[in-house]
């Protein structure tokens, strides 16, 4: 496959991400046992993709079913001599080995909920006391970012949180019946083509998909390695870094437009580009709305590069650490 050839099956996948979307929320989920609701600590877990999911998920938990919920790193369940915690969630795509870790650990919460989208795969079938909750697609392990799955993980997160409220017989809490047709609307628009350092700049609402979105361009574009700042954070030293060169600010906006606006009257221009994304969702809509939106940056960003999606750089070198828990 050529490099041009494999950015084209990205953008197909990009393009397809309100379908998915839309099939996550359509497909039935099983139904959350009491002993999940009176969890009050939990613990989530997750690496690569599915990790920006995590976070997110964290924050609602934490937000609007009013728990003590933490991210734990799978390196946790290689190094650690026991839990602290009560329930546990594990998000993982395609299972990868570093996940196994987490599965192989029953013991260590009362209520285990795993998010995938390999429900059949030997180390969940195992599990026969956790709540698997299945997702779309079946696959993107051919290219190196995925896209899809972790729209569909997102989605699935919050029909997860709307079950432990106790409102899975009611229309969604979190307003995700606008969600599609917003997408369809994002993915049909045009992006610029950002090249070079990036920064992403947040406000409370839209910080928790931050995560998500930095590894999204880490391995695409893979131009930086892109901070996440809060939007007034910027004047306390990241501004300091940064007002001499060059570097494309990316914004991720809902409620703070005036601080948006007093940030764009610092920029130099000819030195710095902003890009300014505003969400019309709120949380958590607003997390997917915004992937999607950097979904279009990346793919216009990816011509302007020689980053292999298929065939990419380190493919096949990763085992020392990929592999821990095969």
């Amino acid at each position: 496959m050529s490099v041009a050839e494999s950015h084209r099956r990205f953008a197909a996948r990009c393009a397809a991400v309100p379908a998915t979307v839309r099939d996550a929320l359509a497909g039935s989920l099983p139904e959350v046992p009491p002993r999940f609701r009176r969890v009050e600590r939990w613990a989530v877990t997750a690496t690569g993709a599915s990790e920006g999911v995590a976070h997110a998920l964290v924050w609602l938990l934490r937000r609007y079913a009013m728990k003590d919920a933490v991210f734990v790193p799978l390196s946790y369940f290689a190094v650690a001599p026991g839990p602290s915690w009560d329930g546990l969630v594990i998000l993982s795509q395609g299972v990868c080995p570093n996940a196994r870790l987490a599965l192989g650990r029953p013991e260590w919460a009362d209520a285990t909920a795993v998010i995938t989208a390999a429900p059949d795969h030997p180390d969940v079938r195992a599990r026969s006391d956790a709540l698997v909750l299945a997702h779309p697609p079946d696959d993107e392990s051919d290219l190196l970012a995925r896209v899809q799955g972790p729209a569909a993980a997102m989605v699935t997160a919050f029909r997860f949180v709307d079950a432990l409220m106790g409102l899975d017989d009611a229309p969604s809490y979190f307003g995700l019946d606008a969600l599609p047709a917003r997408l369809d609307a994002v993915c049909a628009a045009a992006m610029p083509a950002v090249t070079g350092e990036v920064a992403f700049l947040t406000e409370e609402a839209t910080a928790p998909v931050a995560h998500a979105l930095r590894w999204k361009w880490l391995e695409t574009v893979a131009s930086c390695d892109p901070p996440c700042w809060d939007v007034l954070q910027f004047a306390h030293g990241p501004w300091q870094y940064l007002c001499e060169r060059p570097f494309t600010i990316v914004t991720l906006e809902r409620d703070a437009g005036a601080l948006f606006d007093r940030l764009a009257t610092m920029l130099t221009p000819g030195l710095h580009t902003l890009v300014r994304l505003r969400s019309e969702l709120p949380p958590p809509g607003c997390f997917v709305e915004l992937d999607a939106m950097v979904n279009g940056l990346v793919c216009a960003a990816l011509p302007s590069t020689t980053r292999d999606l298929e065939a990419w750089p380190g493919r096949g070198t990763d085992g020392a650490l990929y592999d821990v828990g095969r």
